[in-house]
Order: C-alpha cells, then structure tokens, then sequence
C-alpha cells in the first residue's frame, strides 16, 4: 500500500468535527494516509475561530494550535511562489504551493475546488465528506474503532450532538450515514 499524502486547510481545521475525524482516522489506520499542513493554514484557522470566539480565553486557541501541530505529521514550512496559478481565489495560492513542494496526494477543503486549481494537476482537491467516505471504504474496521471512540468521548460530554449529526452540520452528509450505519452496527455487536 502506497501511503497517500493529505494536505488539509484551514477550513477543516477551523471545525472541531473535521479535525477530530481527519486526526482520529489518521492515527487508527496506520500508513493509509499522512496529514499535513502549513503554518498559514494553521494561523487562518486559529484566526478565523478568534474572530467566532472573541471572548475566549488565550490558552484556548493555543490549545488548539498546540492540538493541530502535534498531530501533523508535517508542516510544510517553505513552498515556491510563482508557480502558475489557475485558482479563483490567490488567498489559496499557498495550498497549491504547499501541494506541489510536499507532494501532495489530495487538498483536503470545505472549499470550492476551483479556489485552488481549475486544471489538472498531481494533486486531487476533495472535499471531507468524500474523503471520509473513501478511508471509510477502504478501512472500514479501523472505522468501527474511530466511531467506537468517537461515541464513548462524545457520549460522556453534556450537550453534545449525535455524532452523524454534528457531521451533518460540519458538512458531511454522505458520511454521516455511514457514521450512522457503524453506531448501528456497533449497538448490535453482542458483549
């Protein structure tokens, strides 16, 4: 198995859900797949949650970024400028960069796939509901340990939301029914 490489942007790591899920099927499927980043993508994130969160204490969104970098397996801290960039949005020159210098497989982002590119290139734009959905398929054991997880943690917080649900709300329709499908599955296991 070829390990694929996942540059994921900061409009995934801006929802606590996507990241939780990129982190957790990251860490149970073993060389499937490598997740990284850039520190730009990181600083947008932290300050995009800033500009929701106005009020929250500081040691939150250092939590947060300390949480992000820990469980990267690279940030990609140089990329080249003035490749040729076909995007709509120059804000995400710096992932199709980032994409080129780390060898990217894929650009995980809740984005417009055409803010990034609008031909073809080495690296696949998709979004997190299709990538879920595939390391799901490809994996699906390691899926039933993710929302075993996922259920016991969530399942212990007050006011938290069913996790197909906060799927839905993250973006992630398809594989929210596959979330769905797995807690159903995992309350008919016997034991």
């Amino acid at each position: 198995m070829v390990t694929q490489r996942v540059l994921v942007d900061a409009s995934i790591f801006f929802s606590r859900t996507l990241t939780d899920w990129v982190f957790l099927l990251r860490e149970h499927t073993g060389e499937m797949f490598q997740v990284f980043a850039t520190e730009d993508a990181i600083s947008e994130a932290i300050a995009a949650f800033r500009d929701k969160n106005p009020t929250v204490k500081g040691s939150v969104t250092a939590g947060r970024a300390a949480l992000v970098r820990e469980n990267l397996d690279e940030i990609i801290g140089d990329f080249p400028s003035g490749l040729s960039f076909t995007g709509t949005d120059i804000g995400d020159y710096h992932l199709h960069a980032a994409a080129h210098a780390g060898r990217a497989d894929f650009v995980l982002t809740s984005n417009d796939p055409r803010d990034i590119t609008a031909r073809d290139e080495p690296y696949e734009v998709i979004h997190p509901d299709a990538f879920f959905a595939l390391v799901a398929q490809s994996a699906p054991a390691e899926l039933l340990d993710v929302v075993q997880r996922q259920a016991r943690y969530w399942g212990k917080k007050e006011h938290s939301l069913p996790l197909d649900e906060a799927l839905r709300r993250a973006g992630c329709p398809d594989f929210a029914g596959t979330v769905r499908k797995a807690l159903q599955d995992l309350a008919h296991r016997p034991g």
